[in-house]
C-alpha cells in the first residue's frame, strides 16, 4: 500500500511538472507569435542638410535635406505656416530633396519638417534658424520733373534715396546737389552715396527743371474806329502788357493786316512766345464803322478777351458779335479758350451743349478746357441787345507718343576737331502727335541750350554751336513736343587737337629746272658755286 501510495505522487508530480512545461512552452510560444506579428517598423526620419545659424539671409530660401525610410511625401513649414511640398531626388525616392520657403524678416526661426511613411502617418521635427538681413542696397527715388519758378530755375525738394537690408553701421545717405538748392533750367544729376560697414553703396537721379508756363499776355483795348474814306482804315493799336516768369523779354506778335482795316469788326490776336517756345495769346477787337456812326463811342480800359471788354456804346440796336479763341476743333492738349465781343458787353457760356440765357455763367477770364466739349456762347449789350448763340465743339485727344530725336553729328564714340574751341552738332526730330515744341542739347554738366531748327516750327533738322575743349565728352540732345512728352539721347565723343601739318623731307632730285639728277650734295654744293 506504502509503495502504491508512493508511486502515485510520483505520477502526480510527474504530470504536475509536464504541465508546468507545457504551460512555459505555451507562454514562450505565445510572447513569440506576439513579436512576431507586432515588429513596429523604425520611423522614417528627414534633417536639413545646407543651413546654420546666421549664415542664412533672409529672402527666399532654398532648403535642402536628406532622409531615411518609407516615405510618401515630406513637407516643409516656416513659424507654423503654409506647408511647402518638398521635391524628392527621383520620383518616390526622398534620399535626398529640396524645397523653396519664403523667410523674408531676419531673427529666429522655426522650421518644421513634416514626413509622411508609407501608412499615411506623419512624423515631424523642428529646429531653430536664425536669419540674417541681407546686405544694405540703396534705391534712388524717382527722377523729378519741376516747374521752373525763375530765370534761374527752382528750389527743388526731393526725397532720399531708401536703403533697405541690414542698416547697422551706415552713414547716410546724402546727396548731391542737396535738396533744397536751387537748380537751374535743364536737367541736373543728383549723386547720393552711404556707406555700410566701410563699403560705400551709390544711387543716382535726374531733376529736370523745366520752363513750360507761358507768358501772361494783356492784349491792347478794344478799339472803334471810323472809316477814313479809303478801302482800308489804318488804326493804332497800341501795345500788351507781357510778362514771363522765366524770360524777361517774351517775343510778341499779332496778325494785324499791314494795309489796314475793312470796315466792320476784325478780331487781332497778339501772340507772346518765351524762350522756352511757350506761348499765349489775348484778342483784341478792331472796329471800323462806314459812314458816320448813329452812336457816340466811347472805349474801355481794358481787352485781351478779359470779362467781355472792349469798347461800349451808349446807344444802337446793333447786337453784339463774340468771338473764341482758340475756335473748336481737334488739339492734341487741354486748351485755354478767351472769349471776347465787340463791344461792352456780357458774355454768358455753357460747356455741357446747352443753349445759353442770361441765367448761364458770365465769362470774365480764359477757362481751361480739358475733355471733349460743346461750348455755345452769345453776349447781350448794355442797350438789351442779344446776338446770337454760336457754337464751337472742341475735341482733345491727349498726345502721349514720345518724339524721336537723334543726333548725327558727331558720330558715337568718335574723335572730334574743334575749331576755335567750337563744334557743331547737327541731328533730327519728329513727332506723330502735338509736334516738336523744341530741342534742347546738353554738353556734360553744362547748361541746357534751344538748338536752332530748319526753319520755325520745322525741326526734322536742327543745329547747335557749342564751346568745347579738348577731352572726352557726353552730349545729350532732348526733344519736347508740344503736349510735354520728352525724349532724350545721348551720347559721348572725344575732341582733340589738330595734328601740325607734316614738315615733308628734303628732297634733293629736283628735276627737270637745272635736272641734277642724282648728284650727291657736294657736287649740287659745287654747281651753285
Amino acid at each position: 500500500m506504502l509503495l502504491r501510495h508512493i508511486n502515485g505522487q510520483v505520477v502526480m508530480s510527474i504530470v504536475a511538472a509536464a504541465l508546468l512545461i507545457l504551460v512555459g512552452v505555451a507562454a514562450i510560444g505565445a510572447m513569440y507569435f506576439y513579436a512576431v506579428n507586432n515588429v513596429t517598423e523604425k520611423a522614417p526620419t528627414a534633417v536639413i542638410t545646407n543651413l546654420s545659424s546666421g549664415q542664412v539671409v533672409a529672402g527666399h530660401i532654398e532648403i535642402r535635406g536628406s532622409a531615411t525610410g518609407e516615405i510618401q511625401a515630406i513637407f516643409v513649414k516656416v513659424d507654423g505656416g503654409s506647408a511647402v511640398s518638398a521635391t524628392p531626388k527621383a520620383p518616390d525616392d526622398f534620399s535626398s530633396w529640396s524645397a523653396v520657403v519664403d523667410m523674408t524678416t531676419s531673427g529666429s526661426h522655426i522650421i518644421e519638417v513634416q514626413v509622411v511613411d508609407s501608412e499615411g502617418k506623419v512624423h515631424s521635427n523642428k529646429q531653430s534658424l536664425t536669419v540674417a538681413e541681407p546686405a544694405p542696397t540703396m534705391a534712388p527715388p524717382p527722377d523729378q520733373l519741376i516747374e521752373a519758378t525763375g530765370a534761374a530755375g527752382a528750389e527743388v525738394q526731393y526725397p532720399l534715396p531708401v536703403v533697405t537690408g541690414n542698416k547697422a553701421d551706415l552713414v547716410g545717405p546724402t546727396c548731391s546737389p542737396a535738396s533744397g538748392e536751387l537748380f537751374p533750367i535743364g536737367n541736373t544729376t543728383v549723386n547720393c552715396v552711404a556707406t555700410h560697414s566701410g563699403d560705400e553703396l551709390s544711387a543716382s537721379f535726374t531733376v529736370s527743371v523745366n520752363d513750360s508756363t507761358p507768358p501772361a499776355i494783356q492784349a491792347p483795348q478794344n478799339v472803334i474806329s471810323n472809316a477814313s474814306g479809303e478801302v482800308l482804315t489804318t488804326v493804332s493799336l497800341g501795345f500788351p502788357i507781357v510778362s514771363d516768369i522765366v524770360d524777361a523779354n517774351p517775343s510778341v506778335s499779332n496778325n494785324a493786316p499791314s494795309t489796314g482795316f475793312p470796315p466792320g469788326t476784325t478780331s487781332v490776336v497778339w501772340t507772346a512766345t518765351d524762350d522756352h517756345g511757350n506761348f499765349a495769346v489775348a484778342v483784341q477787337m478792331v472796329t471800323v464803322l462806314a459812314g458816320t456812326p448813329d452812336m457816340s463811342v466811347t472805349y474801355s480800359s481794358g481787352g485781351g478777351g478779359g470779362g467781355g471788354g472792349g469798347s461800349s456804346r451808349s446807344s444802337g440796336t446793333t447786337p453784339p458779335v463774340v468771338i473764341a479763341f482758340p475756335l473748336g476743333g481737334t488739339y492734341s492738349s487741354s486748351k485755354s479758350v478767351a472769349l471776347s465781343a465787340n463791344e461792352q458787353a456780357t458774355i454768358y457760356f455753357t460747356t455741357d451743349g446747352t443753349i445759353p440765357t442770361t441765367s448761364s455763367t458770365v465769362y470774365t477770364s480764359p477757362f481751361g478746357i480739358t475733355s471733349n466739349k460743346t461750348l455755345m456762347y452769345f453776349a447781350k449789350d448794355e442797350s438789351g441787345n442779344e446776338g446770337s448763340v454760336v457754337t464751337q465743339v472742341y475735341v482733345i485727344k491727349p498726345d502721349k507718343t514720345k518724339p524721336s530725336v537723334a543726333i548725327s553729328q558727331p558720330a558715337a564714340n568718335s574723335d572730334v576737331i574743334a575749331t576755335d574751341g567750337e563744334i557743331l552738332v547737327t541731328g533730327t526730330a519728329s513727332d506723330r502727335g502735338s509736334g516738336i515744341k523744341l530741342v534742347e542739347v546738353h554738353l556734360d554738366k553744362g547748361q541746357f541750350m534751344t538748338a536752332t531748327p530748319r526753319s520755325e516750327g520745322d525741326w526734322s533738322s536742327w543745329q547747335a554751336t557749342l564751346s568745347i575743349a579738348d577731352g572726352k565728352h557726353r552730349l545729350v540732345s532732348g526733344a519736347i513736343d508740344n503736349a510735354g512728352n520728352q525724349a532724350w539721347k545721348n551720347m559721348n565723343f572725344t575732341v582733340g587737337t589738330p595734328s601740325p601739318p607734316p614738315v615733308p623731307s628734303p628732297d634733293f632730285n629736283f628735276g627737270a629746272a637745272g635736272d641734277w639728277g642724282d648728284m650727291c650734295p657736294e657736287d649740287r654744293l659745287a654747281n651753285d658755286g
